[in-house]
């Protein structure tokens, strides 16, 4: 099981990937998937807010995010 701070630190990996791929020209997406560590809707947001939006996209998975447990 993830800890908060797996969370904090993959927004942070993700932040500067995207920084150097923006640096080429190529803006970088996170897709959540099942088995993952944003399985569940909550987890997905943890990482998101520990993400520079301005080098990190959302690249959301639907089918997954319902499968993870989301409810509209």
């Amino acid at each position: 099981m993830a800890i908060p701070d797996d969370y904090k630190q993959l927004g942070r990996t993700l932040t500067e990937l995207g920084k150097r791929t923006a640096d080429l020209g190529i803006p970088l997406g996170y897709h959540n998937h099942i088995g993952s560590l944003s399985e569940r809707p909550d987890e997905l947001d943890q990482i998101m807010a520990a993400s520079d939006p301005r080098f990190v996209k959302l690249q959301l998975d639907i089918a997954h995010y319902f499968q993870g447990g989301a409810i509209l």
